[in-house]
Protein backbone atom coordinates (compact mmCIF):
# COMPACT_ATOMS: atom_id res chain seq x y z
CA UNK A 1 0.00 0.00 0.00
CA UNK A 2 1.19 3.37 -0.80
CA UNK A 3 1.12 6.34 1.35
CA UNK A 4 0.81 10.04 0.35
CA UNK A 5 2.23 12.49 2.24
CA UNK A 6 0.99 15.94 1.67
CA UNK A 7 2.77 18.84 3.26
CA UNK A 8 0.95 22.38 3.14
CA UNK A 9 3.33 25.58 3.53
CA UNK A 10 0.93 28.11 4.82
CA UNK A 11 2.31 31.43 3.95
CA UNK A 12 2.30 35.03 5.76
CA UNK A 13 -0.97 35.36 3.72
CA UNK A 14 -3.28 32.30 4.73
CA UNK A 15 -4.35 33.66 8.28
CA UNK A 16 -4.86 37.39 9.53
CA UNK A 17 -3.01 38.03 12.77
CA UNK A 18 -5.05 38.93 15.71
CA UNK A 19 -4.40 41.85 17.00
CA UNK A 20 -2.61 42.13 20.20
CA UNK A 21 -1.71 45.12 22.17
CA UNK A 22 1.95 46.97 22.01
CA UNK A 23 4.67 45.43 23.31
CA UNK A 24 6.31 48.66 24.89
CA UNK A 25 7.37 48.48 28.27
CA UNK A 26 5.20 50.00 31.10
CA UNK A 27 7.09 53.15 32.40
CA UNK A 28 9.31 51.29 35.36
CA UNK A 29 12.72 52.52 37.48
CA UNK A 30 15.72 51.90 35.44
CA UNK A 31 17.03 48.30 36.72
CA UNK A 32 19.37 48.26 39.37
CA UNK A 33 22.88 48.61 38.24
CA UNK A 34 25.96 46.87 39.95
CA UNK A 35 27.42 49.29 42.68
CA UNK A 36 31.08 49.07 43.45
CA UNK A 37 33.33 51.61 45.65
CA UNK A 38 35.18 52.58 42.51
CA UNK A 39 32.59 54.54 41.19
CA UNK A 40 31.99 56.81 43.82
CA UNK A 41 35.51 58.31 43.07
CA UNK A 42 34.81 58.52 39.95
CA UNK A 43 33.81 61.55 38.34
CA UNK A 44 30.60 60.03 36.19
CA UNK A 45 29.25 63.54 34.78
CA UNK A 46 30.54 66.97 34.64
CA UNK A 47 28.13 68.95 36.50
CA UNK A 48 26.85 70.77 33.45
CA UNK A 49 26.97 68.00 30.76
CA UNK A 50 24.01 66.58 29.15
CA UNK A 51 23.86 62.80 28.09
CA UNK A 52 22.86 63.59 24.75
CA UNK A 53 22.37 66.11 22.09
CA UNK A 54 18.39 66.25 22.49
CA UNK A 55 19.03 66.41 26.30
CA UNK A 56 21.70 69.48 26.00
CA UNK A 57 19.19 71.21 23.71
CA UNK A 58 16.39 70.59 26.71
CA UNK A 59 18.48 72.02 29.59
CA UNK A 60 20.66 74.94 29.76
CA UNK A 61 23.35 75.80 32.09
CA UNK A 62 22.55 78.54 34.11
CA UNK A 63 24.96 80.58 35.80
CA UNK A 64 27.56 79.21 38.52
CA UNK A 65 26.16 82.58 40.67
CA UNK A 66 22.25 82.02 40.11
CA UNK A 67 22.65 77.95 41.10
CA UNK A 68 20.88 77.13 44.13
CA UNK A 69 19.97 74.37 43.81
CA UNK A 70 20.77 70.75 41.60
CA UNK A 71 18.96 68.00 40.48
CA UNK A 72 20.50 64.45 40.49
CA UNK A 73 19.31 62.04 37.82
CA UNK A 74 20.60 58.90 36.37
CA UNK A 75 21.66 59.19 33.13
CA UNK A 76 20.25 55.85 32.12
CA UNK A 77 16.97 57.08 32.57
CA UNK A 78 15.10 59.54 30.36
CA UNK A 79 12.02 59.06 31.41
CA UNK A 80 13.26 60.93 34.97
CA UNK A 81 15.45 63.57 32.92
CA UNK A 82 11.68 64.32 31.41
CA UNK A 83 9.70 64.41 34.55
CA UNK A 84 12.53 66.80 35.98
CA UNK A 85 12.67 69.60 33.20
CA UNK A 86 9.69 71.16 34.78
CA UNK A 87 11.75 70.87 38.32
CA UNK A 88 14.69 72.66 36.52
CA UNK A 89 12.55 75.34 35.08
CA UNK A 90 10.75 76.73 38.17
CA UNK A 91 14.03 76.15 40.51
CA UNK A 92 16.09 77.15 38.16
CA UNK A 93 18.14 74.12 39.00
CA UNK A 94 21.23 72.88 37.42
CA UNK A 95 20.88 68.99 36.34
CA UNK A 96 24.03 66.75 37.26
CA UNK A 97 23.80 63.38 34.89
CA UNK A 98 25.13 60.49 37.20
CA UNK A 99 25.41 57.07 37.44
CA UNK A 100 23.93 55.53 40.25
CA UNK A 101 26.11 56.62 42.40
CA UNK A 102 27.40 60.27 43.15
CA UNK A 103 30.62 60.49 41.76
CA UNK A 104 33.15 62.45 45.00
CA UNK A 105 33.98 65.34 42.20
CA UNK A 106 30.18 66.05 42.09
CA UNK A 107 30.02 65.77 46.02
CA UNK A 108 32.79 68.57 46.19
CA UNK A 109 31.25 70.53 43.63
CA UNK A 110 28.18 70.51 45.33
CA UNK A 111 29.37 71.38 48.63
CA UNK A 112 31.30 74.47 47.57
CA UNK A 113 28.27 75.91 45.84
CA UNK A 114 26.72 75.77 49.75
CA UNK A 115 29.25 76.81 51.31
CA UNK A 116 27.86 80.40 52.01
CA UNK A 117 23.95 79.91 52.22
CA UNK A 118 21.21 76.93 51.69
CA UNK A 119 21.22 75.12 48.84
CA UNK A 120 18.54 72.30 47.63
CA UNK A 121 19.53 68.92 45.81
CA UNK A 122 16.50 67.04 44.00
CA UNK A 123 17.36 63.08 43.50
CA UNK A 124 14.97 61.92 41.23
CA UNK A 125 13.65 58.15 41.65
CA UNK A 126 14.17 55.42 44.26
CA UNK A 127 17.51 54.14 45.23
CA UNK A 128 18.08 51.85 42.37
CA UNK A 129 18.45 54.88 40.11
CA UNK A 130 20.39 56.84 42.71
CA UNK A 131 21.92 55.10 45.67
CA UNK A 132 21.02 56.44 48.98
CA UNK A 133 24.41 55.67 50.62
CA UNK A 134 26.38 58.01 47.77
CA UNK A 135 24.39 60.52 48.84
CA UNK A 136 25.34 60.79 52.72
CA UNK A 137 28.09 63.14 52.75
CA UNK A 138 25.16 66.02 51.28
CA UNK A 139 22.79 64.75 54.37
CA UNK A 140 26.29 65.63 56.43
CA UNK A 141 27.08 69.18 54.82
CA UNK A 142 25.71 72.12 56.36
CA UNK A 143 23.44 73.90 54.30
CA UNK A 144 22.62 71.29 52.12
CA UNK A 145 18.71 69.99 51.45
CA UNK A 146 18.15 66.76 50.08
CA UNK A 147 14.48 65.85 48.49
CA UNK A 148 14.26 62.62 46.99
CA UNK A 149 11.42 62.58 44.71
CA UNK A 150 10.13 59.45 43.39
CA UNK A 151 7.13 57.01 43.25
CA UNK A 152 6.38 53.11 42.41
CA UNK A 153 7.06 53.66 39.08
CA UNK A 154 8.37 56.54 36.63
CA UNK A 155 5.23 57.52 35.94
CA UNK A 156 4.46 58.62 39.59
CA UNK A 157 7.95 59.68 39.97
CA UNK A 158 6.37 62.41 37.44
CA UNK A 159 3.75 63.16 39.80
CA UNK A 160 6.03 63.85 42.40
CA UNK A 161 8.29 66.38 40.61
CA UNK A 162 4.69 68.03 39.68
CA UNK A 163 3.16 67.55 43.60
CA UNK A 164 6.27 69.07 44.85
CA UNK A 165 6.17 72.30 43.06
CA UNK A 166 2.21 72.12 42.21
CA UNK A 167 2.23 75.65 43.97
CA UNK A 168 4.40 77.19 41.72
CA UNK A 169 2.52 75.86 38.64
CA UNK A 170 -0.55 77.11 36.42
CA UNK A 171 -2.21 74.49 35.71
CA UNK A 172 -4.52 76.22 33.21
CA UNK A 173 -2.48 74.40 30.58
CA UNK A 174 -0.91 71.04 30.42
CA UNK A 175 0.79 68.59 28.44
CA UNK A 176 0.54 64.88 27.88
CA UNK A 177 3.24 62.98 25.97
CA UNK A 178 3.61 59.31 25.62
CA UNK A 179 6.60 58.41 28.09
CA UNK A 180 7.46 55.36 26.38
CA UNK A 181 8.54 56.69 23.19
CA UNK A 182 12.18 58.83 22.66
CA UNK A 183 11.37 60.86 20.32
CA UNK A 184 7.88 62.23 22.60
CA UNK A 185 10.39 62.36 25.67
CA UNK A 186 12.68 64.49 23.89
CA UNK A 187 9.84 66.68 22.90
CA UNK A 188 7.93 66.91 26.52
CA UNK A 189 11.39 67.81 28.15
CA UNK A 190 11.96 70.59 25.73
CA UNK A 191 8.44 72.09 25.96
CA UNK A 192 8.39 71.53 29.92
CA UNK A 193 11.65 73.24 30.34
CA UNK A 194 10.50 76.21 27.67
CA UNK A 195 6.73 77.03 29.09
CA UNK A 196 7.70 75.85 32.24
CA UNK A 197 4.38 73.77 31.59
CA UNK A 198 3.57 70.38 33.75
CA UNK A 199 4.00 67.61 31.52
CA UNK A 200 1.75 64.48 32.76
CA UNK A 201 2.82 60.52 31.16
CA UNK A 202 0.73 58.45 29.20
CA UNK A 203 2.25 54.75 27.93
CA UNK A 204 1.59 52.70 25.04
CA UNK A 205 -1.13 51.62 27.24
CA UNK A 206 -2.76 54.58 27.50
CA UNK A 207 -2.77 56.73 30.90
CA UNK A 208 -3.31 55.82 34.50
CA UNK A 209 -6.21 56.61 37.13
CA UNK A 210 -3.69 57.93 39.06
CA UNK A 211 -2.58 60.35 36.79
CA UNK A 212 -6.18 61.16 35.32
CA UNK A 213 -7.02 62.40 38.97
CA UNK A 214 -3.74 64.19 38.97
CA UNK A 215 -4.99 66.33 36.16
CA UNK A 216 -8.49 66.66 37.46
CA UNK A 217 -7.19 67.56 41.40
CA UNK A 218 -4.94 70.10 39.61
CA UNK A 219 -7.68 71.97 37.67
CA UNK A 220 -6.12 71.80 34.16
CA UNK A 221 -8.59 73.41 31.83
CA UNK A 222 -6.41 72.66 28.68
CA UNK A 223 -4.43 69.73 27.26
CA UNK A 224 -2.02 69.86 24.55
CA UNK A 225 -0.96 66.07 23.57
CA UNK A 226 2.22 66.15 22.47
CA UNK A 227 3.07 63.67 19.62
CA UNK A 228 1.32 61.56 17.39
CA UNK A 229 1.50 58.47 19.78
CA UNK A 230 -1.06 59.11 22.29
CA UNK A 231 -4.69 56.79 21.56
CA UNK A 232 -7.31 57.80 20.89
CA UNK A 233 -8.70 56.14 23.90
CA UNK A 234 -6.68 58.19 26.14
CA UNK A 235 -7.88 61.36 24.23
CA UNK A 236 -11.15 59.98 24.97
CA UNK A 237 -10.49 59.65 29.03
CA UNK A 238 -8.80 63.44 28.72
CA UNK A 239 -11.92 64.49 27.41
CA UNK A 240 -14.05 63.62 30.02
CA UNK A 241 -12.34 66.04 32.36
CA UNK A 242 -11.56 69.15 30.43
CA UNK A 243 -13.99 68.39 27.47
CA UNK A 244 -12.96 67.46 23.93
CA UNK A 245 -12.49 71.58 22.51
CA UNK A 246 -9.88 71.56 25.17
CA UNK A 247 -7.45 69.38 23.64
CA UNK A 248 -4.99 70.14 20.85
CA UNK A 249 -2.65 67.90 19.24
Amino acid sequence: MIVLLFVFFCTDDCTQPQATKQSAPQATESPEQPQTDESLDKDTAPITDAVDQAQEDAVSPVEDEEIKSVILVNSGSKVDYASCAILSAVKNAEIVMINKNLSAASVEKIQSMAADEAFDVYVIGGEYVVAQRSLKPLYETTNVTVTRLSGIDMAHTALAVIGHISEDLDFTNAYVANFGNPASLNLATKMAQKDSIAVFPADYYGISDDVLFAISQYGVKNITILGNDVGSNTQNKLARIVGEENITR
